[in-house]
Order: C-alpha cells, then sequence, then structure tokens
C-alpha cells in the first residue's frame, strides 16, 4: 500500500515538470504575439504624417506592453531549485494572507523534483527508529523488515508530497501571473485600436 501511494505521487510530481513547461510555452506565445500586435498597431498609428496620434492611448498601450512583458517575464525566469524548503502555504494562509508569498524579498527555494542524498539518508535513519520502535512496541513477532520497508515508502512518500505541493504553489503563481499579462494584451489591442480609430 505504501508503495503504491509512493509511486502516485512521484508521478504527480513529475506531472509538474510537463505543466511547467506547457506553462513556460504559452507564455513565449503572449510574447510573440504581444510583439506582432505592438509592431502591426504602433506603425500604422506613428507612419501616420496627416494626424497627430492618440499619444495618451498609445502611452497607455506601451505601458500595458511593458508590465505585461514583465510578468512573461517572471514566468520565463528559471525557478530557483536549490536550498531548504520552506513550508508551503495552505489555502488558508492564501485566504488570510494573498499577498506575503509575492512581497517577500528574500526567494525562496520554489522547485523540487526529487531528493537528495541527505535526504535520503535522513529519511532511511527515520524509517529505522520508527521500525525498531514497532517492533519493540509490538513484541518479537513482528516482521521488522517488512515494518522497515513500510515506514521507508511512507516518508519517502511525504517528502514527495511536500515537494509536489511546492512545485504546484510555484505554478499556480506564475499562472497568475499569465492571466494577468493575456489581461494586459487584450487592453493592449483595445487601446491601440482606440488609437487607430482617433487618428
Amino acid at each position: 500500500m505504501a508503495a503504491e501511494y509512493r509511486q502516485s505521487v512521484q508521478r504527480r510530481l513529475e506531472r509538474t515538470g510537463v505543466i511547467m513547461q506547457d506553462l513556460r510555452q504559452r507564455t513565449g506565445t503572449l510574447v510573440a504575439a504581444s510583439g506582432i500586435i505592438t509592431g502591426l498597431f504602433g506603425q500604422r498609428v506613428l507612419d501616420d504624417p496627416d494626424g497627430a496620434p492618440a499619444w495618451t492611448a498609445i502611452g497607455l498601450a506601451i505601458l500595458l506592453l511593458a508590465v505585461g512583458l514583465w510578468n512573461c517575464l517572471a514566468i520565463l525566469t528559471p525557478v530557483k531549485d536549490r536550498g531548504d524548503v520552506r513550508d508551503v502555504p495552505d489555502q488558508e494562509d492564501r485566504r488570510t494572507r494573498p499577498l506575503a508569498p509575492y512581497l517577500r524579498l528574500k526567494r525562496d527555494r520554489e522547485w523540487k523534483m526529487g531528493l537528495e542524498e541527505r535526504e535520503y539518508q535522513e529519511i532511511a535513519r527515520r524509517a529505522r527508529h520508527d521500525a525498531t520502535q514497532a517492533s519493540q512496541d509490538d513484541g518479537p513477532d513482528v516482521n521488522t523488515e517488512a515494518q522497515l520497508v513500510s515506514y521507508l515508502e511512507t516518508n519517502l512518500a511525504r517528502e514527495l508530497e511536500r515537494a509536489r505541493r511546492l512545485n504546484n504553489w510555484t505554478i499556480d503563481r506564475r499562472s497568475r501571473w499569465f492571466e494577468l499579462a493575456g489581461i494586459l494584451l487584450f487592453a493592449q489591442v483595445a487601446l491601440w485600436i482606440v488609437a487607430v480609430a482617433v487618428e
């Protein structure tokens, strides 16, 4: 039972890498779309020699482009995958302090795909301790080796689940940046259309 659970957690952890790659690909498409829209509309508005372009709409469109590209760059930056894993905010923390993770100056570890050697050693040490403790509590008839494997699988699953939660939190945060960049792209298109119509 513990082995199946660990394998399930490991598959879900591996899936987070695929999700992050997909998010980055969509972000690249958004950056390209922003460049094309700015190039097409911006050239048309600025090249009109007869009328003065709508400078307010142009300025706002360029501002939205800059903020949208900033969000895209935040998504495309490499995740920090070194250091200690802090506790990932749970749903209650997100409701009561939604901006706290974004306002931190120090970047914590944001991504984890597996366990390091020292972590495996600590998990094995804990599993041996738990199995020994259980055999002392349950008597000499208990299969200590089977308990050791069970405790090892359970502790591995716990650590992998913690890594998966961290990765999901990072994906969730970057997905919000992507949504904001998409909204800004639509607003930018609307402002370029206004600037062209005002000409």
